[in-house]
């Protein structure tokens, strides 16, 4: 007869999860357990992603799970997965719906790993605009489109509030570095010919950010932009960026921005291509990509050592590499 696996004992006090209002708890794992009649016998999975929680988790619970705990800790019963399954942006659309800035800022810092100003702005204009536009964030087939005027935490802002990101084409990038974004849907425009918004920032980010946490800057000098703080000085910038970002949600939008209807020129439908592979790596590269002509003809620009553009913390740029 096969030896019955024991499923390891979970101890509450093991685990400290850290709220993004910087008051410290652990989820009731004790009453989850409970409510099932015994130990939690396998591994929940949060909405937060984080990566202790995943590797506490791990360690205690198992690999498998029909176990999932809400954002707050609680158990999150089978039909809301399904439900998430049908409609993945259902839980981001309400927050929209309900102007729920907190939850879309939490939602965000998944992405971004941490809380700051920009990306609070960025929060902050996604909504602006959508509510602006009507309706709601994407469903990721390019119906809505972000135009997007710089490459900093201001854009995953963007991409996690309005569901418009690189991987599904309906994030554009214009490296003019301005605090900025157009949205735009597709195939529709009022009476003047507008088909979108833009919503960019009022004056000086510093001025606005000042007014609620003067101590940010400073801090980001130092550990940022000098890359001379100490571990204590890094973990006082996160925890002043932290502060900063939530002060910045309490007050009205119109503070920090202006919102104009806009004509704007968007691409065309992102297209399918075909791949090729490559006769010197073997691996597959889109045909567009690849040199077209030549002794490297098909070959990747790797192989071939061309010029490749990327976007990097510096905008968009051609180098070899």
């Amino acid at each position: 007869m096969a030896e019955e696996k024991k499923s390891p004992i979970v101890r509450p006090h093991l685990f400290l999860w850290q709220m993004h209002k910087g008051k410290s708890g652990s989820p009731d794992l004790e009453r989850v357990a409970s409510a099932r009649g015994k130990n939690i016998p396998a591994r929940g999975r949060m909405k937060t992603r984080s990566r202790l929680f995943l590797t506490l988790q791990d360690l205690f619970f198992g690999p498998d799970s029909p176990v999932y705990l809400s954002q707050k800790g609680e158990l999150m019963e089978p039909e809301d997965i399904e439900a998430l399954k049908t409609d993945p942006r259902s839980s981001f659309n309400r927050a929209i719906r309900d102007r729920d800035v907190a939850a879309c800022l939490v939602k965000t810092a998944e992405i971004h790993g941490h809380y700051c100003p920009g990306s609070a702005f960025g929060v902050m204009a996604t909504l602006m605009g959508l509510e602006a536009l009507g309706g709601e964030s994407s469903e990721g087939m390019e119906d809505l489109m972000a135009i997007v005027e710089i490459n900093a935490c201001f854009a995953d802002g963007i991409q996690a509030v309005s569901g418009c990101t690189l991987g599904n084409n309906a994030l554009v990038f214009r490296d003019l570095g301005k605090m900025a974004v157009t949205f735009v849907r597709r195939n529709t425009q009022d009476k003047e010919g507008h088909n979108g918004v833009r919503v960019s920032i009022r004056g000086r980010i510093r001025d606005h950010v000042d007014q609620v946490r003067p101590e940010f800057f400073p801090l980001m000098e130092k550990v940022i932009m000098a890359r001379q703080g100490s571990p204590e000085e890094e973990k006082a910038f996160r925890d002043m960026g932290r502060q900063a970002a939530f002060a910045l949600i309490d007050q009205p939008f119109d503070t920090y921005f202006n919102t104009d209807f806009v004509k704007a020129v968007l691409p065309p439908y992102a297209p399918i291509v075909q791949s090729l592979v490559c006769p010197g790596c073997g691996e597959m590269v889109m045909a567009t990509k690849a040199v077209l002509g030549g002794d490297k003809k098909e070959y990747c620009r790797t192989c071939a050592g061309a010029q490749i553009s990327g976007v990097d913390g510096r905008g968009i740029g051609r180098e070899v590499f």
